[in-house]
């Protein structure tokens, strides 16, 4: 190890999942280096004997270094942010890497992550660049990349959106262990945005890093568990996104980009915040429900509507292309992601 360089413990939030969890840590097995630190923490899921199973599994395999998986579980489910927070408040590391239990790391994440908070001390929030993956990483579907090099991206050099955009997809979004315990909030859980809200302060203070190496690889095709605890139950519902569970979240959003413009005196960080929702990440959401009915997709359109983000053609035109095109909305969406994926791989 270098002098003075910062340990990295790998932080990942477990609700169910095994299979994913054990080919989650085999990636992790695979790392060159190793990370100084592995912390699961189990949102009280229904088959934790499972889960603990994989991990004592895994910690036969590991070095006799020091390095063994610390697995603890919540005494109720806390949900997202709060399980989120949870992971800040055990990891023991300088930084703290999150990683849903059903996505992967490639071989150098930990020197690619090491590499740029030596060059970077002083930045708190890093972001990365990372590929989809269908059911291993040698399914590989495409890379979602922001930045060709490595990079801060500040209030001087970049438009707020951009803070959204790179804390959308929270696994391998490397944090300062200490500067997010000092902010630590119950304010924004249910929101399932709490990485928005250390993402906004950074992006207003020390910036937001970015790994331009690709680190992660985000699983695809797993329906999503929200809603199994209290604070989220009466919104989502576990293994779907409903029209009003994804209004809820685009509410959340605006509630931490709301707040920051006011914690720092930056009006324009929430509208500039509400142009990307109403604009690219109107696609995302749309895309999710094409698979469902016109009505839901109405519904949808009218959640929002309620959130004033509707004032922006894309909003519009992706309604009107359900309508139009009925089931056949969600082969646009796999010919565009086809197109995106080939141009970024040029």
């Amino acid at each position: 190890m270098i002098k003075n360089e910062a340990t990295i413990g790998l932080a990942i939030p477990s609700y169910s999942r095994p299979r994913e969890l054990r080919y989650l840590l085999q990636t992790i097995k695979d790392l060159r280096p190793l990370p100084d630190e592995i912390l699961i923490v189990d949102d009280h899921s229904p088959n934790y004997c499972e889960i603990e199973k994989v991990v004592e599994e895994f910690n036969n395999f590991f070095p006799k270094d020091g390095l063994k998986i610390r697995s603890y579980r919540n005494e109720k489910n806390l949900g997202y942010d709060g399980n989120i927070r949870r992971l800040i408040e055990l990891v023991s590391s300088d930084y703290l890497v999150l990683c849903g239990n059903d996505d992967a790391f490639l071989s150098d994440a930990i020197r690619n992550i090491k590499s740029y908070i030596l060059k970077n001390p002083e930045v708190k929030f890093i972001s990365r660049t990372f590929l989809k993956f269908r059911s291993n990483l040698d399914t590989k579907l495409g890379i979602t990349r922001l930045a060709d090099s490595d990079h801060t991206f500040t209030l001087k050099n970049s438009k707020p959106r951009l803070a959204f955009k790179l804390c959308g997809f929270v696994s391998g979004l490397v944090i300062s262990s200490k500067w997010a315990k000092d902010l630590n909030t119950e304010v924004y859980d249910g929101t399932l945005y709490y990485q928005f809200y250390l993402a906004s302060i950074a992006f207003h203070e020390s910036g937001i890093g970015y790994i331009s190496n690709c680190i992660v690889g985000s699983r695809v095709g797993n329906k999503p568990l929200f809603g199994n605890s209290v604070i989220e139950k009466d919104v989502h519902i576990p293994g779907s996104y409903s029209p009003r569970g994804r209004a809820h979240m685009w509410g959340g959003i605006l509630r931490i980009s709301n707040d920051i413009s006011i914690k720092y005196s930056n009006f324009k960080y929430k509208d500039d915040i509400k142009v990307e929702l109403q604009g690219r990440q109107s696609i995302h959401i749309f895309e999710m429900m094409a698979s469902r009915s016109r009505l839901e997709n109405l519904m949808l359109f009218n959640e929002l509507r309620k959130l004033n983000l509707i004032y922006s053609v894309m909003p519009w035109f992706l309604l009107i292309n359900k309508i139009f095109l009925g089931r056949y909305a969600l082969q646009f969406y796999k010919f565009m992601r086809f197109l995106q994926f080939r141009m970024q791989n040029i």
